[in-house]
C-alpha cells in the first residue's frame, strides 16, 4: 500500500488501538462498552483487526470523552 493509499485509509477508518489512545481506556473497557450496546460495534472485523468508518464513530468517541469529562 503506498503512503497516499495509507492515508486515505486512515482518513477514512479508525481501528480499535486508535481509539484506545485517544480515550485513554484499556482494551477491555472498550469490549465492555460494545458488550453493553454502549459503543457500536466495528464495521469491519479482520481476524483480531476492528475498524470503524470514522465519521460514523468520531460523534461516539465525543461522547465518551465529554461523558468523562463531565463525570
Amino acid at each position: 500500500m503506498s503512503i497516499n493509499e495509507q492515508q486515505k485509509f486512515r482518513e477514512k477508518y479508525v481501528d480499535s488501538n486508535e481509539i484506545i489512545d485517544r480515550l485513554d481506556i484499556y482494551k477491555s473497557a472498550l469490549s465492555q462498552a460494545i458488550a453493553k450496546g454502549t459503543f457500536p460495534p466495528p464495521d469491519i472485523t479482520v481476524g483480531r483487526s476492528t475498524l470503524w468508518v470514522r465519521v460514523e464513530i468520531e460523534p461516539y468517541i465525543e461522547a465518551w470523552r465529554q461523558r468523562r469529562a463531565n463525570a
